[in-house]
């Protein structure tokens, strides 16, 4: 009786263990809303950072068209880890990119806003 007692505390204590290590590591995500201000097409980009620090490829989210506001749902690995947020025009230049936690986007509201090009 006391091996089943004792066998059945070693799994209990094996799945809360288990259940606290997955907790921290869990995905979180939020809406980011992209404001385009340019006369083009911007496609948004991302990027996690993952817990080994390796660096994925950037992966498109979608577009968002010319002077016109598009929401996007983004997961997060983690609350400490950045993603990178990139916004390309249609020739593929580089319009904005930064790295990003969520505290950091809960500072900004969610929302970055792409300027105008100068004529």
């Amino acid at each position: 009786m006391n091996k089943k007692i004792t066998f059945f505390f070693l799994i209990l204590s094996s799945v809360i263990i288990l259940l606290t290590l997955t907790g921290c590591v869990s995905n979180q995500n939020g809406t980011l809303k992209i404001e385009n201000n340019q006369n083009q097409e911007v496609s948004l980009w991302v990027r996690p950072l993952s817990a080994m620090n390796s660096t994925p490829d950037l992966k498109e989210q979608g577009v968002v068209p010319a002077n016109s506001t598009k929401s996007f749902n983004i997961v997060f690995t983690a609350d400490s880890w950045a993603d990178l947020i990139q916004v390309n025009g249609q020739n593929g230049t580089t319009l904005f990119s930064q790295n990003y936690t969520m505290s950091e986007l809960s500072t900004i509201k969610w929302k970055i806003a792409i300027p105008a090009s100068n004529p």
